[in-house]
């Protein structure tokens, strides 16, 4: 869910570059950061931090922020990747109304799952911006591209997972509409922005076309297809559309 946005907004600019591995690297170093942080701030609640010790979570926490911020000092001069803080600063106010759904124990929610995506979907108008990409519309529109569509696995997979829970009695078009029914209103709202976004003109005629393996997997998935038993084929299953919606957003913004 990281690597697929970072792929896309790459794709999109058409350009690799030094700058484009440096800001790999600080990506994977503030990604590695977040879980440190997250685990300082459940001490700080009372929370389980499986046996590691408060010096210890923040020697890991210093020394990947410490890293991620020396590398991002050259994105920002010399090569003047000054939009990046924008960037940054929105990332971080997203990890922040995580902790706050921690703090309330709403974190593992649909809302919380959510801001999780919306984080990692930033990576995506991130590695475009640094890659060459113009500051523009193009980047908030990617990422809306990487929400959507990384956000309906939110939906997806707890509808598959509910089946999966009933797998030893048939189920019913009325048991497998209630299973998935926020996904179909998902859907909906996800199809309707992505049609906006193309016919105003602010995505590639060729996008839409990047959701129609979604569309056919949650129909079938809702409809006719039997319960997946193994958790890790619905993974390998869900990595599989997401490397096919990679492909084609780059093909639309390529062509």
């Amino acid at each position: 869910m990281l690597l697929g946005p970072f792929l896309m907004g790459i794709g999109a600019a058409g350009e690799i570059s030094l700058e484009t591995l440096l800001f790999f690297l600080v990506t994977l170093l503030f990604f590695g950061a977040r879980y440190p942080l997250t685990l300082l701030f459940r001490s700080y609640l009372g929370g389980p931090v499986r046996g590691l010790g408060r010096f210890e979570i923040w020697r890991w926490l210093v020394g990947y922020s410490g890293l991620g911020l020396l590398f991002t000092v050259p994105l920002l001069y010399p090569y003047g990747n000054w939009w990046l803080i924008l960037l940054g600063a929105l990332w971080l106010l997203l990890v922040v109304f995580q902790f706050l759904l921690e703090r309330l124990r709403w974190h593992r929610t649909v809302v919380g799952e959510l801001l999780v995506v919306a984080g990692l979907a930033l990576a995506g108008p991130s590695a475009y911006y640094i890659s060459g990409g113009p500051w523009g519309n193009n980047i908030f529109v990617l990422w809306i591209l990487a929400l959507l569509y990384w956000g309906s696995s939110v939906f997806y997979v707890k509808m598959r997972v509910s089946q999966r829970s009933q797998h030893r009695r048939k189920l019913g078009l009325e048991d497998r509409w209630a299973m998935g029914k926020y996904m179909a209103l998902f859907l909906f709202i996800l199809l309707l922005m992505v049609a906006s976004l193309t016919i105003l003109g602010l995505a590639p005629w060729l996008v839409p076309l990047a959701f129609a393996p979604l569309v056919y997997k949650v129909f079938t998935g809702i409809l006719t297809a039997p319960p997946e038993r193994s958790i890790r084929r619905l993974g390998f299953k869900e990595l599989a559309h997401s490397v096919a919606f990679v492909v084609i957003v780059i093909l639309a913004y390529r062509i």
